[in-house]
């Protein structure tokens, strides 16, 4: 039994290197732009000149107060939907519907903000790199798992390792929003925004 384990954790580190489950900023930019020109065959750009200069000025105004890995790749969807996204590799999308919902112009530096920090703090990468640390984590349980001879006991350790992995992915989700929220505050306010747009 002792020989088992020993080969099943001798698999794992052999076959499943730590290394791979890292993303470089090389790799980021570049799936990035992949995931960008992907965006451009399924969301019409919107391209009015008067809300690309605004939007500029404010990303201008929040990028050279921000701490960042990438300069910011900003692009407006045309979209009534009120969303914003940050994407791997500096790339972050708004919204006209966003864009039209605002009131005043700290409001969308808020959203901005937001995003920004999400760029900063590589929230997307991570949680790619930790998707692969959990699902191997758990690859690994369920292993380990089928090596225990009592039916009952393999199976709980298999769905427990399912339902952790689950868990975790959700409290790195919530963990990586609640400090975007908090750096991207920051940063509107280092801008000279007011902290409350971005309630």
């Amino acid at each position: 039994m002792k020989l088992k384990r020993i080969i099943a954790i001798l698999i794992l580190v052999c076959f499943f290197p730590v290394p791979s489950w890292t993303i470089t900023l090389d790799e980021e930019s570049k799936y990035g732009r992949e995931f960008f020109l992907e965006i451009l065959k399924s969301a019409r750009l919107y391209s009015d000149p008067y809300a690309s200069i605004e939007v500029a000025i404010i990303k201008k105004r929040l990028e050279d107060v921000a701490d960042l890995p990438f300069h910011i790749k900003l692009t407006i969807i045309d979209s009534p939907t009120l969303n914003a996204f940050a994407t791997i590799g500096g790339y972050v999308y708004v919204t006209t519907g966003i864009l039209e919902r605002a009131d005043k112009e700290e409001e969308v530096a808020g959203v901005l903000g937001h995003e920004f920090s999400h760029v900063g703090r590589r929230h997307v990468a991570k949680s790619i790199e930790k998707e692969k640390f959990i699902n191997w984590g758990s690859v690994g349980a369920m292993l380990l798992g089928l090596l225990i001879p009592n039916p009952a006991a393999k199976a709980a350790v298999m769905t427990g390792s399912m339902g952790s992995s689950q868990q975790l992915s959700l409290k790195y989700t919530r963990e990586a929003e609640e400090e975007a929220d908090k750096y991207g505050v920051a940063t509107a306010e280092k801008a000279g925004y007011n902290g409350f747009g971005t309630a």
